[in-house]
């Protein structure tokens, strides 16, 4: 019997009728990943359809108001020792995801922030402010707050 290999990067994502931005999310990061993990909030358009078909797995959840508790239960279902988590609307930059593999490969690194480039209007516009999207996956580990949903910048710096 042969034991299966660890997903070293699990990419999460929540969604809710993301149809249009979906599809420009995953295909700019589905070979960097080992696997995608998608909870959806209640779509009524294709966007569970685009998930599936670009290999993800996806969990249904009923929306409660709480954006920690929806990106928690994507981690709880990821099985990667890493956890990337980006919006629908968002994708890396390609200077970051050039850099990905090689900062998984750090054993002293537990997380690291990114510029994320969000797609507003139809243009994609890059956001000012970095953000942890990067993080080893433990336990510990969790979102916080119901809306502004953060991992305590303390967790990630001990």
């Amino acid at each position: 019997m042969s034991k299966e290999k660890q997903p070293v990067l699990s990419l999460c994502i929540i969604t809710k009728n993301e149809e249009k931005h979906l599809p420009t999310c995953l295909s700019n990061i589905k070979e960097l990943v080992d696997e995608i993990i998608v909870i959806d909030t209640g779509s009524t358009d294709k966007t569970v359809a685009i998930a599936k078909e670009a290999g993800a797995r996806v969990y249904k959840r009923k929306w409660n108001n709480d954006f920690s508790a929806a990106r928690n239960a994507a981690i709880e279902k990821a099985k990667g020792k890493w956890i990337l988590f980006l919006d629908a609307d968002e994708s890396l930059s390609s200077t970051d995801a050039e850099k990905i593999e090689q900062l998984l490969s750090d054993p002293m690194a537990e997380g690291y922030l990114f510029y994320s480039e969000t797609q507003l209007f139809d243009q994609q516009s890059s956001t000012p402010v970095q953000s942890l999207r990067l993080f080893r996956n433990r336990k510990e580990y969790r979102y916080q707050h119901k809306v502004f949903e953060r991992i305590p910048e303390e967790i990630i710096t001990n």
